[in-house]
């Protein structure tokens, strides 16, 4: 891991890329401790994990530390919460993409997004770097739980998420028994058991979280042999900016699999923060949007991507609660870094 000012530093200097970055398990094993200056992040327990804490806004170490408190307090705390008004964006998140990911394990199950095409996507890679995997969101461990198999313990994984009630409960599931099985009715929390089988806690307990921003990573370039976003281009303040970011993280050969909600309303994705802004209204967006990213149509940005494979209308239900589930269609692009 490195800091914000070191990586400043060296491109200012014009400094290249490593060829040998620090392993991303021994940077995140100094929890949280800068490879080259030694400044000290802070780190947060949540749960069964100790969260380094690598962001702009300084008060996000707070808001993971109210939240594992509360996630620590069980239902009746979360309860209180909720009644006396103290929900935030946050605990919305929690509500919503912890069925989303996780929902097959609630007893009773609920229906969550099939994500089989992921698996899919990525057994069907040829010749991928040694190296490990970031994770761009998904801290509740949804993305961690479809990579293929032969991937959990030769690899590992990293989660880089900016949600601080996503961190916290990636922790809480680790406990000897989680009780984040929690749905949201109108004006009510339900509990419903996780039941965490034995291989899936052996996968989760591997993932390395830390919460920070897209935008700004502190990994070294070339870090990673491939990165997994779902849904999350469409959820940044400049998805450009978390594109060029992954380009540069990917180390030669490393794949990028991202998925969004293109045909989005403006209400979720204002439609200046789209990567197909400024394309015809009626323009095939998905090849066009994949044609933008390879730098077919934008030369130098995002050139050292070329695109592999695409998969449209891919089916994305998001359960608000138990009577409300909205459905998205997302299109899924599969990157290699030449």
């Amino acid at each position: 891991m490195v800091c914000v000012a070191c990586r400043g530093a060296e491109a200012d200097a014009g400094a290249a890329p490593t060829d040998a970055p620090t392993p991303v398990s021994a940077a995140l094993d100094s929890m949280g401790v800068c490879t080259r200056c030694g400044v000290v992040w802070p780190t947060v327990p949540c749960g069964a994990r100790v969260v380094p804490v690598v962001h702009a806004d300084g008060a996000m170490a707070d808001h993971l530390a109210d939240a594992a408190t509360a996630l620590s307090g069980g239902l009746a705390e979360l309860a209180r919460r909720w009644t006396a008004g103290e929900r935030s964006r946050w605990q919305d998140a929690l509500w919503t993409y912890g069925p989303a990911q996780l929902g097959a394990l609630l007893e009773p199950p609920v229906a969550q997004p099939d994500q089989s095409w992921v698996t899919a996507f990525l057994d069907d890679l040829d010749a991928l770097p040694d190296g490990p995997v970031l994770l761009l969101g998904g801290a509740l461990g949804g993305e961690a739980l479809v990579l293929p198999a032969a991937w959990h313990g030769s690899r590992d994984v990293v989660v880089l998420e900016s949600h601080p009630w996503l961190v916290a409960a990636s922790g809480a599931l680790l406990a000897a028994e989680p009780s984040l099985g929690v749905l949201r009715r109108p004006g009510v929390l339900e509990a419903r058991p996780l039941a965490l089988p034995p291989a899936a806690r052996q996968v989760l307990s591997a993932v390395r979280v830390v919460l920070g921003d897209a935008h700004d990573p502190p990994f070294e370039a070339g870090a990673f042999a491939a990165i997994v976003a779902l849904n999350v281009v469409d959820s940044v303040a400049d998805p450009w900016t978390v594109m060029q970011q992954c380009e540069a993280l990917l180390r030669p050969g490393g794949a990028l699999l991202l998925s969004a909600p293109w045909q989005g309303d403006d209400a979720v994705t204002p439609a200046d923060r789209r990567l197909d802004a400024g394309l015809p209204a009626d323009a095939d967006v998905p090849w066009q949007v994949a044609c933008r990213v390879t730098g077919a149509a934008i030369p130098g940005v995002l050139d050292g991507l070329a695109l592999q494979h695409l998969e449209r209308g891919l089916a994305w239900p998001l359960r608000v609660h138990d009577r409300l589930t909205w459905r998205y269609e997302v299109d899924a692009l599969l990157l290699r870094r030449v």
